[in-house]
């Protein structure tokens, strides 16, 4: 029996809140209040599972923080 798999459906990576955690090195809380604070897109597909986007993970390190000091600081 072979499975067929549409290639035009894009499902969106995604983590756990320990998974997260774990990959950012930080709190577990820390990730709730990313969640909630709308820096990272999640999902709650049931009233207790949360799924966190790993795109805005990403994009929460694509750019530093203090990226306009490291700017200044070059000149």
């Amino acid at each position: 029996m072979s499975v067929s798999v549409r290639k035009d459906i894009n499902i969106p990576k995604v983590l756990t809140i320990a998974e997260t955690a774990s990959l950012m090195r930080c709190s577990k809380r820390h990730v709730q209040h990313l969640m909630y604070s709308g820096i990272l897109k999640y999902y709650k597909p049931t009233p207790r599972r949360v799924l966190i986007d790993l795109e805005s993970v990403e994009a929460l390190f694509a750019v530093p923080a203090n990226a306009a000091v490291l700017k200044d600081s070059a000149k």
